[in-house]
């Protein structure tokens, strides 16, 4: 696995990647990635169901932020 990693002015961010837990997450693959961030396939473990988290850019706002919370 290697971690996506995102440039944000003069600092990186690691975004997880597959394998990792994110919270009661597990990650299990990358769905994909856009303007906004990168979704993956996750197992929520406490409850055994499965979940999709999306990690949003460091960037992200405006507009961009207006369309994540109508997609949530």
């Amino acid at each position: 696995r290697s971690p996506l990693t995102q440039v944000a002015g003069s600092s990186q961010i690691q975004i997880p990647g597959t394998g990792d837990r994110v919270g009661r997450c597990l990650l299990l693959d990358c769905l994909g990635t856009g303007g906004l961030g990168v979704v993956f396939r996750a197992l929520h473990t406490t409850l055994n169901i499965p979940v999709a988290v999306k990690f949003l850019r460091s960037a992200v706002g405006g507009r961009a932020l207006e369309r994540f919370r109508a997609e949530a």
